[in-house]
C-alpha cells in the first residue's frame, strides 16, 4: 500500500496550478485519497497525473465552492475530461467524475501532422463559406495552452478565428484535434469545431448560436394537480438588499411580469436598477457615480437596432440627460414604426434577467454577463449585444454563448404570422428564454466551458422555465396552461404556443414524462419535457411555501425554486441528461435547505418518469434520447406509484415539427458511428 501511494502522490504533484494554491491542495489530496481507497490499474492511475482547474465558482450559501477540473495529457487538454467537486470547510461533500480512463492506452497520436490553417480550412469548406483573404496567425496562451488567432480573414463577424490543440473521445480513442472556433459574419452560426489532427477530417461540431424558429404544435393529453398562487411570506432563500433609487432613470415598458402585449399595457418603471446586481445603474461601465451613457448601453447591455443585419453599431434610442426612455408605440402599426419602444424594452428585459438571476448565484464569478465585474472575480468584458429587429432573419430569435469574457448577442427578429407583423422584443418570455441559454451554457460544466452536449441535454427546458418564471402572477394557477410564443404568433395567451403542449401540471394539458423523449424533438421537444418536471416542482414549492411576487428578495416556493435550480446548474454533468439535472438539484437542496424539499423534488421527478432508478444512459454510450430507463419510483413513498397512463410507454408518439422553437440549425454533422455526442446546434 505504501509504493501505491508514493506511486499515486508523484502522479499528483504535477496537477497544474492556475488557480489558488489552497485549492489544488485539496484537490490533489482528494485524488490522492481516492486512488488509494480504490483498487484501480496502474494504467488508470495515470489518468490523474495531468490536470488543472479551469473555474472556481461560489454558491449561493457562504463557504461553499464549485470547483471544476480539466483532464490533461501530454500538456493538452482533454475536452471530454471533467471533474466536479464541491468543497465546504476544505472538505469534499459532492463530486462528479467525468475523467477519461486509460488514457495513455486511449491516445493514439501525441504532436499534430496538419497545420491549425488546414483545420481552419476544412471548416470554412464544409460550410461553403467564402475563402479566407488572409490566414495570419498571432498566438495567445490560454491556460497554459497556445490558442492561435486569425483576425482579418474577411469571414467571420466580430470575433478572430481561434484554433487550439485539444483532445477528444472518439471511437473509444482519444483523438488529438485542432479545436477550431469560427464565428460566421452574419451571426448566424458560431462553429465550434474539432478536426482531426492527423486526418483533417471534422470529427465533432456543434454551434454556438441556438436558433428559435417558432410553429404552432398541436396539444397532448390527462390528470389534475390543483395549485393556487398565494401572496404568502415563509422562509426561503437567503435575500439580498432590496433595489433603491441610483439614477433618475425611466423606462416605458411591458415591465415584469407582463409577459407580452397581450397580457398587459406598458408602464412606467421608475428607477429599475437592483443595487446588489447594478450598484452603478444600467448606464455605467467605469464603476464611478454617474452614467456613460444616455442610449440602451450599460455593463450588463448594449441594446440596439441592426434592421440592416450587419451586427454593426446600429441606433440606439437616447433617454436624454434625465434617462427617461418613454417612446410612443402603436401596434396597429408595422414593427418599424416603434423601434426605439423595441429597444427600450429589449434593454429593460435584458438587465432584468441579469439583475433577478444575480440574487440565485449568476453573478461576476459565476460568469455572467458584465463589461465591468467591479472587482468581484470572473473575466468580464463581456455584456450582452442585443440586437432588436434584426434583418437577417424573421420568425426567429437566437442566442450565442462563447465563454467567460467574450460577449454573447442576442438577436430578435420580426414575425410574418399576423398582419401587421409582430416584434419579438415585445415578447418577454422569448427574450427571457434566449437570456436563459447564456445561464445555463455558463454554469454547467464553469463558466469558461461549453458543455451542454448530447442528445439528452436540457437547455431548451431551462430556458422556457427561466422565461415562465420571471412573467408569474399571483392568481395564476398551476393548472393554468401557459404557451411558451403565444404573443409572435397571433394566438392570444391561451395558445399553445410553439411545444407539443402548453406547461401545466393538469395532465389533461401536458401529460408528458421521460419515456415520451424519443418521438420528441431535439433539443426542443425534449427540454420542453425537462422543462415540464421543473414547473411541477416549482407548484409543489409554491403549495408548500406560497407565492411572493418579490422576484429579487422573496421567500415564497417560487424563489426556492429559482434558488434550486440556479445552483443545481451548477452541479449539473457536462452532456447532461434527466437524471443528471435531478441530481444537481437534489444536491442544490441539501447544500442550500439541509434536504427540506428533497421528498418534494423527488415527487415532481417520479411522476414524470425520473425517479430512483431512471437512467439517462442505460447503453454505456453518450446520451441519446432513447437510452434512458423511465421509472415512477419515489424513494420517499416506499412504494414506486403506477405510471399515469397504465404502462411505461410515452404519451408523445413524434413531434410534428423537425425543430420546435429553434431550428435553422444549418447542417448537422455525426461520427462515422453515430454518436449523439456529434451533433451540430445554435445558441
Amino acid at each position: 500500500m505504501k509504493k501505491v501511494y508514493s506511486f499515486v502522490l508523484l502522479l499528483l504533484l504535477t496537477g497544474q496550478t492556475i488557480l489558488a494554491q489552497d485549492m489544488n491542495t485539496i484537490v490533489r489530496n482528494h485524488f490522492s485519497d481516492a486512488l488509494i481507497t480504490s483498487s484501480k490499474s496502474a494504467a488508470t492511475l495515470n489518468d490523474y497525473s495531468e490536470w488543472r482547474i479551469t473555474d472556481e465558482v461560489p454558491s449561493l450559501k457562504p463557504g461553499i465552492k464549485h470547483v471544476y477540473v480539466k483532464q490533461y495529457f501530454k500538456g493538452i487538454p482533454i475536452e471530454d475530461g471533467t471533474y466536479k467537486l464541491t468543497v465546504q470547510n476544505n472538505k469534499v461533500t459532492y463530486e462528479i467524475n467525468q475523467f477519461i480512463e486509460e488514457v495513455k492506452a486511449k491516445a493514439t497520436l501525441t504532436k499534430a501532422s496538419i497545420t491549425p490553417e488546414s483545420a481552419i480550412r476544412a471548416v470554412i469548406s464544409a460550410h461553403n463559406l467564402s475563402p479566407a483573404k488572409s490566414l495570419s496567425r498571432t498566438v495567445n496562451k490560454s491556460s497554459g495552452n497556445d490558442v492561435y488567432e486569425y483576425k482579418n480573414s474577411g469571414i467571420t463577424a466580430d470575433q478572430p478565428i481561434r484554433a487550439k490543440q485539444v483532445y477528444i473521445l472518439h471511437n473509444k480513442e482519444l483523438r488529438l484535434t485542432w479545436n477550431v472556433s469560427l464565428y460566421e459574419k452574419g451571426a448566424q452560426n458560431w462553429w465550434n469545431t474539432y478536426v482531426d489532427a492527423a486526418s483533417n477530417k471534422i470529427l465533432r461540431e456543434n454551434n454556438w448560436v441556438i436558433s428559435c424558429n417558432f410553429d404552432a404544435p398541436e396539444g397532448h393529453e390527462s390528470h389534475n394537480h390543483e395549485s393556487v398562487l398565494f401572496d404568502s411570506k415563509i422562509v426561503g432563500p437567503m435575500t439580498k438588499a432590496e433595489a433603491t433609487a441610483l439614477a433618475p432613470d425611466s423606462y416605458n415598458v411591458y415591465a415584469m411580469p407582463v409577459g407580452s402585449p397581450d397580457e398587459g399595457n406598458r408602464s412606467i418603471v421608475s428607477d429599475p436598477a437592483n443595487t446588489t446586481a447594478s450598484p452603478f445603474g444600467w448606464h455605467d461601465t467605469n464603476g464611478s457615480a454617474g452614467a456613460e451613457f444616455t442610449i440602451t448601453r450599460g455593463n450588463n447591455v448594449w441594446a440596439q437596432d441592426d434592421s440592416n443585419g450587419n451586427n454593426g453599431t446600429g441606433f440606439s434610442p437616447d433617454g436624454g440627460a434625465s434617462l427617461d426612455f418613454d417612446f410612443p408605440i402603436n401596434l396597429s402599426q408595422t414593427p418599424s414604426n416603434y423601434r426605439d419602444a423595441s429597444i427600450a424594452n429589449l434593454f429593460y428585459w435584458n438587465n432584468i434577467m441579469h439583475d433577478v438571476w444575480y440574487q440565485y448565484g449568476f453573478d461576476e464569478a459565476s460568469g455572467n454577463f458584465q463589461e465591468n465585474n467591479y472587482g468581484k472575480g470572473g473575466a468580464g468584458s463581456d455584456s450582452v449585444n442585443a440586437d432588436a429587429q434584426d434583418g437577417s432573419g424573421t420568425n426567429n430569435a437566437n442566442f450565442s454563448t462563447p465563454g467567460d469574457g467574450g460577449n454573447p448577442r442576442m438577436q430578435m427578429f420580426l414575425w410574418n404570422r399576423t398582419s401587421p407583423g409582430r416584434d419579438g422584443s415585445l415578447d418577454n418570455v422569448i427574450i427571457a428564454h434566449e437570456y436563459g441559454h447564456g445561464i445555463s451554457i455558463r454554469l454547467v460544466g464553469g463558466p469558461s466551458s461549453n458543455t451542454l452536449g448530447g442528445s439528452e441535454q436540457m437547455g431548451e427546458g431551462w430556458s422556457d422555465w427561466f422565461g415562465l418564471m420571471l412573467t408569474m402572477k399571483a392568481g395564476d394557477s398551476g393548472v393554468d396552461g401557459r404557451g411558451v410564443g403565444t404573443y409572435v404568433l397571433g394566438q392570444g395567451t391561451n395558445g399553445t404556443g410553439i411545444r407539443p403542449t402548453r406547461y401545466s401540471t393538469n395532465r389533461s394539458i401536458n401529460n408528458t414524462d421521460y419515456a415520451d423523449i424519443g418521438g420528441l424533438a431535439r433539443p426542443h421537444g425534449v427540454g420542453y419535457a425537462f422543462a415540464t418536471i421543473l414547473w411541477d416542482m416549482t407548484w409543489l414549492l409554491i403549495d408548500q411555501e406560497g407565492f411572493d411576487p418579490d422576484f429579487y428578495n422573496g421567500t415564497g416556493g417560487n424563489n426556492i425554486a429559482m434558488a434550486l435550480v440556479i445552483e443545481g446548474l451548477k452541479n449539473t454533468a457536462n452532456n447532461p441528461g434527466f437524471v443528471s439535472g435531478r441530481d444537481g438539484i437534489l444536491q442544490a437542496d441539501q447544500d442550500l435547505y439541509g434536504g427540506q424539499y428533497r421528498c418534494l423534488i423527488w415527487k415532481a421527478f417520479a411522476e414524470r418518469g425520473v425517479g430512483q432508478d431512471a437512467d439517462e444512459n442505460n447503453n454505456g454510450g453518450s446520451n441519446g434520447q432513447t437510452d434512458q430507463t423511465v421509472s415512477f419510483t419515489n424513494p420517499c413513498d416506499g412504494t414506486p406509484p403506477p405510471p399515469p397512463s397504465g404502462d411505461c410507454t410515452g404519451d408523445v408518439a413524434s413531434f410534428p415539427f423537425s425543430e420546435s422553437f429553434e431550428s435553422s440549425f444549418g447542417q448537422w454533422s455525426q461520427a462515422t458511428t453515430g454518436d449523439d455526442l456529434d451533433w451540430t446546434r445554435n445558441t
